[in-house]
């Protein structure tokens, strides 16, 4: 095949366009410090950019719903922690009340501090963190515990709708792609009405108990029922406090993975998506020289003759 100037011509121009092409890439890859800026510089990698990025996004949001509940759960077994210093108060309030030895005036004033530690345990029941009521359930709007008073008498009402049986009423934060954790505490169990185990009224039916029992110089009741309750009510906290420990463990190595997970896939991200700039800076260095020699071979083989435009 008889080779022309113009084929000779075209040939030399498109090699040059493809190292200025080369050499345009490496610029751009150098001056966004990405492996590439459109899907056709690279397919594939923009599927996988495109894959680790939903990855780290989902990664993201899971280690958000692990930090908020953890927060959740260390709110309320912090106010548990105030709730425990307050029965055992009243503990030893009963098993004060309960002697022989006190006067009227005695119990009436030890009456007094059970009313107003029932008082402070109301307003445990009704903590809310961020404007949500921690112990009410779904239903976290409004305050669980409400009280009236007639004379010197007070009501106390428990509406909250936590329940460990129902699931609708319980609330959960997805901190894996398959794992739900219950981050609500079952305020019902301790606030409610239901007696614990061990005992044969909730907690705040056991102050008032309590409370009526030391107003009317009733001793034996308070060592025979009251007491009893009252310990009952304290082992029941305590293990609601337990069953929270237990979560907040399982949250703390759930964030550990998630973390350790989330580096590794910000560093598969970033080897996907940035360029190695010394790397590259050298291979542009590389390609200038190459792009110049180019120029220089072109300009020797681009000299037409006279003869070669006859030809």
């Amino acid at each position: 095949m008889r080779i022309t100037q113009n084929m000779m011509t075209n040939t030399v121009v498109q090699n040059l366009q493809t190292n200025l092409n080369e050499l345009n890439t490496l610029n751009d890859q150098i001056a966004s410090g990405k492996n590439f800026s459109v899907p056709s510089d690279n397919p594939l990698g923009v599927l996988d950019s495109m894959q680790l990025t939903d990855a780290v996004n989902a990664n993201t949001q899971y280690i958000q719903n692990a930090n908020q509940g953890m927060s959740l759960l260390n709110s309320a077994d912090g106010s548990l922690g105030n709730l425990t210093t307050i029965i055992n108060r009243v503990n030893d309030l009963a098993v004060q009340g309960a002697s022989d030895t006190l006067t009227t005036q005695d119990r009436m004033s030890i009456a007094q501090e059970v009313a107003q530690l029932q008082g402070q345990v109301m307003s445990i029941a009704n903590t809310d963190v961020a404007g949500n009521y921690i112990f009410a359930g779904t239903n976290n709007n409004t305050p669980p515990m409400t009280s009236t008073t007639s004379g010197a008498t007070t009501t106390y009402t428990w509406s909250g709708n936590s329940n460990p049986a129902i699931p609708s009423t319980q609330i959960s934060y997805q901190i894996g792609a398959n794992t739900n954790l219950q981050v609500n505490v079952d305020g019902s169990s301790i606030f409610g009405t239901t007696a614990p185990t061990g005992a044969t009224s909730s907690l705040m039916q056991t102050m008032t108990n309590l409370i009526s029992d030391l107003q009317s110089g009733n001793g034996q009741q308070i060592s025979s029922r009251d007491i009893g309750d009252i310990q009952a009510n304290l082992d029941n906290v305590l293990q609601v406090r337990t069953d929270i420990g237990a979560r907040v463990n399982r949250i703390q190595s759930m964030q550990n993975t998630l973390t350790g997970q989330n580096t590794n896939l910000q560093e598969l991200l970033s080897n996907v998506q940035n360029v190695d700039l010394a790397q590259a800076i050298t291979q542009m260095e590389s390609q200038k020289e190459t792009y110049t020699a180019s120029l220089q071979a072109s300009a020797q083989i681009l000299q037409p003759t006279l003869l070669q435009f006859l030809s």
